[in-house]
């Protein structure tokens, strides 16, 4: 009986733990198909791509998203992670973007 209950614990343990790590890979990519939106405008400078992009605000899906935004604010998403660098990438070109196009203007 109490193997059957570790066993049980152990494989909720796993298939739970899968579970965050397929959200974090998600959020993860999520974030860099949102920075390349930024690359994209930042390579090009073209105003009008520069203008989608802040118009559009990608981050909106992230935050929209109530797994996501309790990812963002977890230790997955922490300093010294691959999401918070990808974070903290593009909260910098966003401030780039908002420069261009206020120069471009």
């Amino acid at each position: 009986m109490i193997k059957k209950i570790l066993l049980t614990f152990f494989v909720t343990l796993v298939l739970g733990g899968g579970a965050s790590a397929n959200d974090i890979n998600q959020l993860n990519k999520k974030l860099l198909e949102i920075e390349t939106k930024f690359d994209v405008c930042l390579n090009t400078k073209d105003k009008l791509v520069c203008e989608d992009v802040i118009f559009e605000n990608p981050i909106l899906e992230i935050l929209g998203n109530e797994r996501f935004g309790q990812l963002l604010s977890s230790s997955d998403c922490a300093i010294g992670t691959k999401c918070g660098a990808t974070n903290a990438r593009i909260l910098s070109k966003t401030m780039k973007v908002t420069n261009l196009v206020m120069d471009l203007d």
